[in-house]
């Protein structure tokens, strides 16, 4: 390539990582963004999730039947919720945190906890506590991305007929 490259510059993905912690081990995962991105599965952007049970605590994100460690999707045009997956070999009190927000300028960005009801920013609050039993939860956390630059109404012509003159 003949454009100039400087130490230190790399670009930014725009992306979120998860982390899960116990007393014993952590897992991590990674949402990114990427306008290329589809919201199936595509091995140029996507990495499964093979192994969920196995070790103390496990994490992943889902997107229809499919488990995700690293999970790319397309910019939410207004906003995307994306199911957070957890295994956890033993019940006892966890930490769920978004360690990097990165490159999400115009999206705000929170976790929801569904038992609890309880959601937080994750730029303000990127961890928090919670109790769990022992098992595999799919339907408990959720990570709620909006779009905030979309509050811009979409002007639409009236279908009234109009007539050219030449």
């Amino acid at each position: 390539s003949l454009q100039a490259r400087y130490k230190g510059e790399e670009e930014i993905i725009p992306h979120i990582r998860q982390k899960i912690e116990s007393q014993k081990i952590s897992d991590e995962t990674v949402i990114r963004f990427d306008k290329k991105a589809e919201n199936t599965f595509d091995s140029e952007y996507d990495a499964y999730k093979f192994s969920k049970t196995g070790t103390y605590v496990s994490l992943w994100t889902i997107i229809g039947p499919v488990s995700y460690s690293i999970n790319s999707l397309p910019f939410p045009e207004a906003e995307v919720e994306i199911p957070v997956g957890i295994n956890i070999e033993e019940s006892g009190t966890f930490k769920l945190s978004a360690t990097k927000l990165q490159g999400l300028f115009n999206y705000q960005v929170y976790l929801m906890d569904k038992t609890t009801g309880m959601t937080v920013d994750l730029r303000t609050t990127p961890t928090i506590e919670f109790m769990a039993p022992k098992g595999m939860i799919s339907d408990r956390f959720v990570i709620k991305v909006f779009n905030i630059s979309t509050g811009v109404e979409n002007p639409i012509a009236p279908e009234s007929k109009f007539i050219v003159y030449s």
